[in-house]
């Protein structure tokens, strides 16, 4: 309720934000939740001069309706990191966007702590999404991805759409495709930044065996010993027999994008331009 409330109030900027008591710490009588300063964008980082309008898939989605905020203490610094997730409105659907680091926000930005929101996820069935493009800025639409169960895998999937341990899936590029127009048709997705997994020890088999049909989101195994210990994920284009022993998820709505990209050919040209995660209501 809360939170629509606020939502709500985002067309009136005299309006009092109705969470401002969760934005502020009980001990300290500080704001936990507030803009950044333009002085506080890092020039190292390649998302600090992009303007938070410009990604998504239309003007409807891409003006934030709100912002997440998660503060971090960062053990190597003395100072907290902040990092903001943008709040869309699609399809009836509210999302919150990747974290991204330095990211200034409107004098009147509406602003929610990160985990307030994020808490509000059932991760046995936690609903993802990614944005794909073509060419590094041509969007191709929206893929929507449900995790099967709460395990090791669909939670470091979901960790890599959100952002919140670190690196997230944006900007990472396609990079496989195998038996192309044959049954078992595949895409793999992830660049060298996902050759290290989040979670250690990743298993196979067992909640991870599912039927080799089209939409199964699986791991990808790599090097010479065919490990499944890293945080890239293959789609499944053409459903073939057999079962996949590393499967965690499988694809909603927006499977075709993922038949497109097959058919272009250049994978190298597709990449996810931006993800996250549906918050439910």
């Amino acid at each position: 309720q809360m939170l629509g409330e606020a939502l709500l109030c985002q067309s009136n900027v005299a309006c009092t934000n109705p969470i401002q008591s969760l934005c502020t710490s009980s001990n300290q009588g500080s704001p936990l939740v507030h803009p950044l300063d333009n002085t506080e964008r890092n020039a190292a980082d390649p998302n600090a001069n992009l303007d938070h309008r410009a990604f998504g898939i239309n003007i409807c989605d891409t003006v934030p309706l709100a912002y997440a905020v998660l503060t971090e203490d960062n053990i190597s610094s003395e100072f907290a990191v902040t990092r903001i997730a943008r709040i869309t409105i699609k399809d009836g659907r509210l999302h919150l966007h990747a974290l991204r680091k330095h990211v200034p926000l409107p004098e009147d930005a509406i602003c929610f702590p990160y985990w307030v929101l994020r808490n509000m996820v059932d991760m046995s069935q936690a609903l993802t999404f990614l944005d794909v493009g073509w060419g590094g800025s041509s969007s191709m639409g929206r893929v929507y991805a449900r995790m099967m169960g709460d395990t090791p895998r669909s939670n470091q999937y979901v960790w890599f759409c959100t952002g919140e341990k670190g690196p997230s899936y944006v900007n990472t590029v396609f990079c496989a495709h195998s038996n192309k127009g044959l049954p078992g048709e595949w895409l793999g997705i992830g660049d060298g930044r996902f050759t290290i997994p989040l979670v250690s020890d990743l298993t196979t088999g067992s909640e991870y065996c599912h039927p080799k049909e089209a939409g199964i989101i699986s791991a990808v195994r790599m090097g010479e010993d065919n490990s499944c210990q890293n945080g890239k994920f293959g789609v499944t284009i053409k459903s073939s027999p057999g079962k996949s022993s590393v499967a965690f998820g499988r694809v909603e709505s927006g499977l075709s994008i993922f038949e497109l990209v097959a058919e272009l050919g250049q994978i190298n040209q597709a990449s996810v331009i931006d993800c996250g995660i549906v918050i439910p209501l």
